[in-house]
């Protein structure tokens, strides 16, 4: 099976399919320090790139042609939301 992960983050996703035997032959994140650090730990390449680009992306995700996709979601709203937890808590 080959796949591409939108939403690859640092990269745990990919790790987790790759080690149970999936190829990743791509990635895809819109946050440049995630993106620098999954090209640091990977041989295939991350897209720094918003995926709202709906034609970019389709793009890039049919140049690599996958069996298919994966993608984890943003974790901003749970910091978001625990940021809201502990402000509550605290008064």
């Amino acid at each position: 099976m080959k796949c591409v992960d939108l939403f690859a983050g640092c990269g745990g996703m990919s790790l987790g399919f790759q080690n149970a035997g999936v190829k990743i032959l791509a990635s895809i994140d819109n946050w440049d320090k995630a993106v620098e650090v999954y090209n640091n730990n990977f041989f295939h390449t991350c897209y720094q790139h918003d995926i709202k680009d709906k034609k970019g992306t389709l793009k890039i995700i049919k140049r690599y042609n996958p069996d298919m996709i994966i993608g984890g979601s943003s974790l901003s709203r749970f910091f978001i939301s625990r940021k809201k937890r502990r402000k509550f808590r605290s008064s």
